[in-house]
């Protein structure tokens, strides 16, 4: 009886040994999948954003304002001087040029004593969303502070010294706002937006097969999970320019719980 006792015992450690060492396999494989093709998957998922947004959006219709020096205080309540000529031979020939230009869609033309201006309004595709390192930074650090935090089992934009009863231990400076983070990592970005996604790609946890995910496949997965959430596609799909975009994939290398952090912004114009 002892030594059936016995032999069950061993036979019980080494079934758990197994499936610790199988657990700890899986988790290491998707950690070099991880490192691989961390970044590879963020720039697709910018590509798949900008590709959706050529796709979906209207022109983005704007006016540009034409006057002379002298007219330039009668100029005031147009939507910005696009151009202040020296003479109305100049400004008249801009006239001109802008009738031709296939993106005007209407001119006008403003006419006073002793004043000529005019403003063009026109049409042209939304620019294209590019990667931004600087927008990324800000992505990067509320996505490591998730991580940090998944143990609260609880998700925000937000950051906290104690998040919701968990107190945060980690290195990272506490940035509240999606916005404060922007602006601690760069003052010539503003903000636009922020989208987060908590591991929706592959269940919580090690037993994940994260290593098996081809990199297009897995990239367009969050797409599809984005895109099936109104508030947030609604973000994306945002109408005029954004052209910037942060993008970070964080992932815990103990527990394979994936924060996938997107900010939207702008460049601001220097004076």
């Amino acid at each position: 009886m002892k030594k059936l006792i016995t032999l069950l015992l061993v036979i019980i450690t080494l079934v758990g040994y197994s499936q610790n060492s199988y657990k700890d396999s899986i988790i290491n494989l998707n950690n070099e999948w991880y490192e691989l093709n961390k970044e590879k998957v963020e720039l697709e998922f910018v590509r798949l954003i900008d590709s959706a947004r050529q796709s979906n959006l209207p022109d983005v219709i704007f006016k540009d304002s034409y006057t002379m020096k002298s007219n330039f205080y009668l100029a005031i309540g147009f939507t910005g001087n696009k151009e202040i000529f020296d003479t109305k031979k100049q400004l008249k020939e801009k006239l001109k040029e802008e009738r031709k230009n296939d993106s005007t869609i209407n001119i006008s033309v403003f006419k006073g004593d002793g004043y000529t201006s005019f403003s063009a309004t026109k049409q042209r595709r939304p620019v294209n969303v590019v990667y931004d390192s600087l927008l990324t930074l800000a992505a990067e650090h509320h996505s490591k502070y998730q991580v940090e935090v998944e143990g609260a089992d609880k998700y925000s934009h937000w950051e906290y010294n104690n998040y919701y009863g968990l107190k945060y231990e980690g290195d990272l400076t506490i940035l509240e706002k999606p916005i404060d983070r922007v602006k601690f990592y760069s003052t010539d970005r503003i903000y636009v937006g922020e989208c987060v996604m908590f591991d929706q790609t592959h269940n919580n946890g090690c037993m994940g097969d994260l290593y098996k995910k081809n990199i297009k496949d897995f990239t367009y997965n969050y797409f599809i999970n984005f895109k099936n959430s109104e508030k947030h596609w609604e973000s994306f799909m945002e109408e005029g320019d954004i052209p910037l975009m942060g993008v970070y994939m964080g992932m815990s290398k103990e527990t394979n719980y994936i924060v996938f952090v997107t900010i939207m912004g702008k460049e601001r114009d220097i004076e």
